[in-house]
């Protein structure tokens, strides 16, 4: 399974991050093991590591070989006195990077792991693709008295502010105890100290759960049943449980691909192949490709029924082999579909207006 989306770490290298993390570890040793661990969850993400401080530089260019991790953190020394750092500059030199490799609408997460410090910025901060998420990991000094509690409460307003997000009240009051939210746009984890690689470990262990592990679902069609997985995860879309919603997806009709140009969606996502139950001998990669060629060459989508009789289209993407005229199997391997999930007052037109059937 290739994941049509990049994941970037920018993790700070500024000196602060030398400071204790516990009697141990400083606080960049405990953020490399969690780098580390990810590339092991989720070794299936296209990952490249940038270091920031004053300046930012790429540690590690995109790559799925967690081996090459290690020796990239090896030739990095965090340099002496290289105190500042400035998060909206790191954003803005990973979006450059990704435009310059993939385009502007290539799909992107984004996750920092920083200190407590503030992040020295005044206005919200959007990337260009307002589909990117971005996940802090902000790892906190020891608090020993009453102002550096107060200055952990500016500190954290001034995240908000950056990120344009909310911060819930179990964070902003809650802060020595250290906390996690997550929302769509991305989580935000204010570690408490004493940090140990353990804690940044089960910390990216649940983002990894959160937002980088596929939902498993059947994709029926008639009496064919394929087990396939739906990507990005999400938790919800306008409160409803989008595990629960997607876990059985129904071809119910087959209509023409021009007809849905313009139609109000709630969500898209990819659907994938599950390769961890494709089972050779019940053919679901030959049933899985056929489905893709036929959708191609037809110009044609389907119309699928969810759970809480929700409707959704599945389509051929839009990669470039999927322009080819080529019909052969070997074409689709690796290929996926969009899933587009469409809001209430459309589901119910989707079979029944006479514009949309062909």
């Amino acid at each position: 399974m290739t994941i049509p989306e990049v994941v970037i770490f920018l993790l700070d290298v500024s000196n602060s991050m030398l400071s204790p993390a516990n009697q141990l570890d400083t606080k960049c040793s405990c953020a490399k093991a969690g780098i580390e661990y990810f590339f092991r969850r989720c070794h299936w993400q296209t990952v490249a590591c940038i270091a920031f401080a004053s300046h930012c530089n790429i540690l590690l260019e995109f790559t799925k070989y967690q081996d090459l991790l290690p020796y990239a953190f090896d030739k990095w020394e965090i340099k002496p006195g290289d105190s500042d750092r400035n998060l909206e500059n790191a954003f803005n030199f990973a979006e450059r990077h990704v435009i310059e490799k993939f385009g502007l609408n290539q799909a992107c997460q984004v996750i920092m792991i920083t200190d407590e410090r503030s992040p020295q910025g005044h206005r919200s901060f959007k990337f260009k693709n307002p589909l990117w998420r971005t996940h802090i990991i902000c790892m906190a000094n020891e608090v020993n008295k009453d102002e550096d509690s107060k200055e952990t409460n500016r500190m954290l307003q001034e995240y908000r502010n950056l990120l344009n997000r909310r911060l819930p009240f179990k964070i902003t009051k809650n802060h020595p105890k250290g906390n996690m939210a997550f929302e769509n746009e991305g989580a935000f984890c204010f570690i408490s100290y004493p940090q140990t690689k353990d804690k940044i470990i089960n910390t990216m262990d649940s983002i990894a759960e959160k937002y980088f592990l596929p939902y498993k679902s059947t994709l029926l069609c008639g009496q064919i049943f394929l087990p396939v997985v739906i990507y990005p995860t999400i938790h919800t879309i306008d409160g409803e449980d989008v595990q629960e919603l997607v876990k059985v997806i129904s071809i119910v009709e087959f209509v023409s691909k021009n007809s849905f140009r313009g139609e109000p969606s709630r969500y898209r996502f990819w659907i994938f192949l599950d390769d961890d139950r494709n089972d050779i001998k019940e053919n679901y990669n030959e049933y899985f490709h056929v489905l893709w060629l036929s959708l191609r060459n037809e110009n044609r989508i389907a119309v699928a029924w969810l759970q809480d009789n929700t409707f959704a289209t599945i389509e051929v993407s839009t990669t470039p082999e999927n322009r080819t005229n080529q019909t052969d199997m070997s074409v689709a391997s690796g290929s996926y579909f969009y899933f587009t999930v469409y809001s209430r007052n459309i589901s119910s037109d989707l079979l029944s207006s006479p514009t949309v059937k062909s």
